[in-house]
């Protein structure tokens, strides 16, 4: 099993959901929780075998494996930037690394994705 540098403070919340066709509700998205994590922008190559699966893949996210459900469609921040999770899988099977699939959004939560 590979070893990560687990530097950045991430949260990982649920998205906002629009109310209207106009907007979004404007409420703050609740907090799921709170993990180190590494994150890396995605290769070429990584790019193109991830957008088979999951288009718009932009950056991998590795967490330690939480003890709360990471769902597709949750944000991470990590105080700087913006990630939507595409896909969420467990690295080894062994329920010690979660691996997200994101997409680093250019504005706030739920608005101006890179896709």
């Amino acid at each position: 099993m590979p070893t990560f540098r687990l530097t950045k403070l991430v949260t990982i919340r649920k998205a906002d959901k629009p109310t209207t066709d106009f907007g979004y509700s404007g409420q703050t998205p609740e907090v799921v929780t709170t993990a180190w994590a590494e994150i890396t922008p995605l290769s070429g190559t990584e790019r193109v075998t991830a957008d088979q699966l999951t288009p718009g893949s932009t950056h991998r996210i590795v967490i330690r494996y939480p003890s709360v459900h990471i769902d597709t469609g949750m944000m991470v921040t990590d105080g700087t930037s913006n990630y939507e999770i595409l896909a969420a899988s467990d690295l080894g099977g062994d329920a010690q690394y979660l691996d997200l699939t994101c997409t680093k959004h250019r504005g706030a939560i739920g608005r101006e994705t890179t896709r």
